[in-house]
């Protein structure tokens, strides 16, 4: 989440912004230097060995993935950058919730019940904040037309025929 926030305060800064392919060249450097001091914790070993049992495919696999995470990334950035901080987390929560609930319906995946409750919490939290979002929207967008109406009748058929929608 903080990832999506700081880049949130790149992409759309008050006197300065960065692109995102701009953010994803400052960011790179930094992401790098994270995976390769988790790597030889972690998964170096098998990968080495993988590696050279598939040196031509490990090759594909490896350039295929880079691309990918580049793509994704910028990806990402271009939709903080238009929806915001928020709307993107919920995405990824959204995201997560959908790829679990197709993992455990077609692949049989056991899923517990406090899994269960994370994902209605997840998804009611979503529907919540699209709720509000969208009242927030019309009072902001109604707001003009309640301040210009005045108390005479003729007035009030205009505002009327201003917000009404034509077939």
């Amino acid at each position: 989440a903080a990832g999506v926030v700081f880049s949130a305060l790149l992409l759309n800064g008050d006197k300065a912004s960065l692109s995102p392919l701009s953010l994803l060249q400052y960011m790179a450097p930094t992401q790098l230097l994270l995976l390769l001091l988790v790597w030889p914790l972690t998964e170096m070993r098998p990968f080495v060995a993988w590696a050279r049992r598939n040196s031509i495919n490990g090759l594909g696999y490896l350039l295929g993935g880079t691309l990918l995470a580049f793509v994704l990334q910028l990806v990402t950035f271009k939709l903080v950058r238009c929806l915001g901080a928020v709307s993107s987390s919920l995405l990824g929560n959204a995201k997560s919730v959908i790829t679990i609930s197709v993992a455990a319906a077609f692949m049989g995946a056991p899923v517990s019940a406090a899994c269960t409750f994370g994902y209605v919490a997840t998804v009611l939290a979503g529907c919540a904040y699209t709720a509000l979002n969208a009242l927030e929207r019309y009072a902001e967008q109604s707001a003009p037309l309640r301040k210009s109406r005045v108390s005479s009748e003729r007035s009030t058929s205009v505002e009327i025929k201003r917000c009404s929608v034509a077939p």
